[in-house]
This record gives C-alpha cells, sequence and structure tokens, in this order.
C-alpha cells in the first residue's frame, strides 16, 4: 500500500496513477483475510467470528471517515504530499507489525505439517482442497451476493441513484449512503459474537441474504417522500452484509489446517469479483436506457428502479444457495 502511494504521488500521467491504484488494492487485499487469518492462530477458534466482525467495524469506520480526513488534510497540503504521508504511515505500520506479531506458535506449526503430509504439500495441494470443496463454492456465491449491495450501491451508484429517485441533494446523499456502512460496523461484531458464543455460522448467512433481499426489494419501491424509510432500509442493508464476517471462520472451518487461509482468500476473492461485476452491470443497464446522444443527466427515476433491479434478483439467488450452506459438524459433503 505504501508503495501505491509513493508511485500515485509521483505519477505525471494517468498510467502512472492506475499503476499506483493497482499497487494500493494489491496490498490492501492482505489487509482483512490476513488479520482474521492471524487471529485464528493467535486466538481461541471461539473468538474468531468475533474478532472478524471487530476488523470489519474498523474497515467501515475507514471507508466512513477516510473522505473526510482526505478533505482535512488537503486543507494544509497538496494532494502528492497527503499521499506521500499515507505512504510514511503505511511504512510505519508495517514496521510496527514486523517487530509486535510474534513468530506462530510450535502448535500451530505442527498442524500445518500434519495436513501437509495428509493432503499435499505446495501451493497447488491447497487450491484442491478448497476447490473440491463445494460448500466453501456456496459459501463464496452467497458471500459474493449478500456483499453486493455494499459493492455497487454504497461504493459506486448510491448517491446518484438517492439523487435522482429520492430527491435527496448531494450535499446529502453521501451521508445518508453511509448509514450502509454504520450498519455493517454495528452489526459485524454482534454477528461474530453471537456466532461464536452459539456455535453457529451458516444460519446467520442464511439470515443476512433473506433481510438483503427484503431491504433491497423495499428500497425499489419505497416513495421519493418516505425519506425516513430510506434511512432505515439503508442501514438495514449494511447490517444484513454485516453477515460475512462469519464466512471467513466458516470457510477455514470446511477446509484442512493448510489450505485454510487460501479458502479466505478464495471467499474474499469470489466477494471482490463479483462486487466489481455488478457495479458494470448497473452501468450498463443505464447506458440501455440512454437514447442515442443523451447524456446521463438525461435518467430518470424509472431508469435507475429497473437497473437497481439486478440486486433484488442476484440476491433471491443468494437465498437460494444459502440454502444448502451447513456448519462442519452437520456437513456430510
Amino acid at each position: 500500500c505504501g508503495g501505491g502511494c509513493l508511485l500515485f504521488a509521483a505519477a505525471s500521467s494517468v498510467e502512472g496513477l492506475g499503476y499506483g491504484r493497482f499497487l494500493m488494492g494489491f496490498g490492501s487485499a492482505f489487509a482483512y483475510v490476513g488479520t482474521v487469518y492471524v487471529a485464528s492462530i493467535w486466538f481461541p477458534g471461539r473468538r474468531i467470528a468475533l474478532l472478524s466482525g471487530v476488523t470489519a467495524a474498523l474497515g467501515m469506520l475507514g471507508a466512513v471517515t477516510a473522505d473526510a480526513f482526505l478533505d482535512v488534510l488537503l486543507e494544509s497540503v497538496s494532494w502528492r504530499e497527503s499521499f506521500n504521508i499515507f505512504a510514511g504511515a503505511a511504512v510505519v505500520m508495517a514496521l510496527l507489525m514486523w517487530m509486535l506479531i510474534p513468530r506462530s506458535p510450535e502448535s500451530h506449526v505442527q498442524q500445518l505439517k500434519q495436513a501437509r503430509l495428509a493432503h499435499g504439500s505446495g501451493l497447488l495441494s491447497g487450491y484442491r482442497c478448497v476447490l473440491r470443496s463445494r460448500q466453501t463454492w456456496m459459501l463464496g456465491f452467497v458471500t459474493a451476493l449478500v456483499y453486493l449491495p455494499i459493492g455497487t450501491f454504497a461504493a459506486l451508484w448510491g448517491d446518484r441513484y438517492l439523487q435522482v429517485v429520492m430527491g435527496f441533494s448531494s450535499d446529502t446523499a453521501g451521508p445518508v449512503v453511509s448509514l450502509m456502512f454504520i450498519g455493517l460496523a454495528v452489526a459485524g461484531p454482534i454477528i461474530g459474537w453471537l456466532s461464536d458464543s452459539m456455535g453457529r455460522r451458516a444460519i446467520y448467512l442464511k439470515i443476512g441474504t433473506l433481510l438483503a433481499l427484503l431491504c433491497s426489494s423495499a428500497l425499489l419501491a419505497v416513495p421519493a417522500s418516505a425519506t425516513s424509510m430510506v434511512y432505515v432500509l439503508l442501514f438495514l442493508l449494511g447490517a444484513s452484509a454485516g453477515t460475512i464476517v462469519v464466512a471467513f471462520p466458516l470457510a477455514m472451518e470446511h477446509n484442512p489446517h493448510h489450505s485454510r487461509g487460501t479458502a479466505m482468500t478464495f471467499v474474499n476473492f469470489m466477494q471482490m469479483i463479483l462486487a466489481g461485476f455488478g457495479q458494470w452491470v448497473v452501468g450498463l443497464l443505464l447506458d440501455d436506457d440512454l437514447k442515442p446522444g443523451a447524456s446521463e443527466s438525461a435518467l430518470d427515476a424509472a431508469d435507475f428502479r429497473m437497473a437497481f433491479l439486478m440486486l433484488p434478483i442476484c440476491l433471491f439467488v443468494g437465498v437460494l444457495i444459502a440454502f444448502f450452506l451447513r456448519d462442519p459438524a452437520s456437513d456430510t459433503s
């Protein structure tokens, strides 16, 4: 991430900016799954979902506050200097992690050795175990679909939707969309704690996909005058995505010890890929509604509602797949 920030700050072309952003994304891909994996080594298994939820909450706190923090910073320094500051902060954090996170305990090392003896060693061995697991595939699809409203609505199109469909101003639309991030931040630790306390995980993903289906459908149907209902629906839609915090511990539990990190990253990969694909599909549907030569401002409320109809359709599929998710104790596959 620090290298990406440095490259972004020094870039003199669009390509250079793109390479910097790529490195930022590449580095940040390790953040959530790396934290949960390290937690799985050093904390009891009965606490992993809670720690996953707390990590997600901190991530959402960053998503909510990052723009405001950058705006304040830009009042004092240039955007290039800002990203140099971010790069320096990244280097400091990397050094702190290097010094403070201890080496894996011997018990963990022995578990890895035993798993490799039983299933084979090497990178491909871990992938074979993950790709052969039907539960891991279903978990990846369900996690991706329940996260889809965050990836498409909150991350990109939400501001425009609220302005065109619900009549929000450009100043208020952004903070209202942030209610989805707040919902995820609030629900994540609670769901993680409940999952650890009850020893069950799959049921929360089933509830989450169903809640997301209901809220996304209601959001498309709510009239423009019902602004208070929009607040509630967006918060609940974010809370439904909070159920993803149990997906990563569940992915580890469904796979041998030596492929648990691979299982988590596989689920995370599907989640991010589908989110990006969803953004593109919404844009494609909106483009199809435009008349030749017309600008984006010609799109009306009906166009946006029709484009976002893909959310409840995808989430309905997610509900069907989630029905077949099982906790490892009851998994017979």
